[in-house]
């Protein structure tokens, strides 16, 4: 699974678009997860095989979001 973890370091605008980037979501769906995020601290983003799994990290680390991809 991808886990987004809260770093306060992008605007929910940058967070939700590269959600939606990331997983095809919704922007809907990319507020959610963000807002999760913050006051949460994280949320799982993503659960499938590890290569999907390490795509979607990719996509969102790439703007420097903070993530891990582990087994479920």
């Amino acid at each position: 699974m991808t886990v987004l973890h809260n770093c306060d370091c992008h605007t929910f605008d940058e967070v939700v678009k590269q959600l939606m980037k990331a997983i095809g979501c919704s922007e809907d769906k990319g507020w959610e997860l963000a807002w999760q995020v913050h006051n949460t601290g994280r949320a799982v983003v993503k659960v499938g095989p590890e290569t999907e799994c390490v795509r979607v990290g990719n996509i969102l680390a790439a703007i420097g979001l903070v993530v891990t991809v582990t087994q479920s």
